[in-house]
């Protein structure tokens, strides 16, 4: 049910698996360590040094499951299918050009290329469906 994330300066966390939301990875300097190659979305963002494929391995093996998505910069963003509660439209005025649908994520928005068919497609695979 619980993981150990590694995160910078070596300190380890115990999460529940089910509680993460996104993955993904960070960005060069995040965290002011060049250690952090993830982050963790479980409320707060958190940062790890662990690779996202290791990451997923971990809480896919106790039960959380993720479907993987493109941002609209081209990045992986990996999403829990049970935290994600609505598919809607991008809206032009707002969102980025290359952005198919909004996915929401708990109380924050996930743009994504996909568009909602193939978005909820993906979600359902991931649960099983």
């Amino acid at each position: 049910m619980f993981v150990t994330i590694k995160g910078p300066n070596g300190a380890e966390r115990r999460i529940k698996a089910k509680a993460v939301s996104r993955i993904r990875m960070a960005g060069p300097g995040d965290y002011g360590s060049d250690q952090v190659v993830s982050e963790v979305d479980i409320g707060p963002w958190i940062g790890s040094t662990e690779s996202t494929s290791d990451l997923l391995a971990k809480l896919k093996g106790k039960g959380a499951k993720f479907a993987k998505f493109t941002t609209p910069v081209g990045t992986d963003v990996f999403l829990s299918a049970g935290a994600v509660s609505q598919i809607t439209l991008p809206n032009p005025a707002l969102d980025h050009e290359k952005t198919g649908s909004i996915l929401q994520v708990g109380s924050d928005r996930q743009a994504v290329r996909e568009a909602p068919a193939e978005a909820e497609k993906l979600l359902e695979a991931a649960i099983g469906g």
